[in-house]
Order: structure tokens, then sequence, then C-alpha cells
């Protein structure tokens, strides 16, 4: 389901490895968002929904990312 005039936006960011933290749950306004504290060389996968002042999308599929090498 497709959210018309989208005002914000929830992110569900988790790592990827059994036994690991709980989900991070992000509220975004906007369509730009930088996660901070993200481990080196780790996996995490993200999925959010749209929502409206009427009605919310449904969670997308997850997409995962593996983090580089901190410096």
């Amino acid at each position: 389901m497709s959210v018309k005039n989208a005002t914000e936006y929830t992110l569900v960011i988790a790592e990827k490895q059994q036994n690991s933290r709980p989900p991070r749950m992000r509220t975004v306004e906007g369509h730009f968002y930088t996660e901070t504290d993200l481990k080196p060389r780790t996996t995490y996968c993200i999925r959010l929904a749209a929502q409206s002042s009427v009605s919310q999308s449904h969670y997308s599929r997850s997409m995962c990312r593996t983090t580089g090498a901190s410096q």
C-alpha cells in the first residue's frame, strides 16, 4: 500500500546476527536520515513504513547492508 503525501516514516533497524540487540525504532520526518552509533563490520537490516495524517503503509521488505571497518 502506498501512502500519498507521506509526512513521516517509521524505520526498523536490526542487526542481522542472531542474539543481537533488540531492533532500533526511529520515526523520521522528511526524506533523509543518518543512523549513528553503528558497529563496524556488522550487517544491519532496515525496513520502513510511511505515514500520513490519514493512513499508514505496510512495512517494506528488509534491505541489508554491512558497515565498513572503523577508522
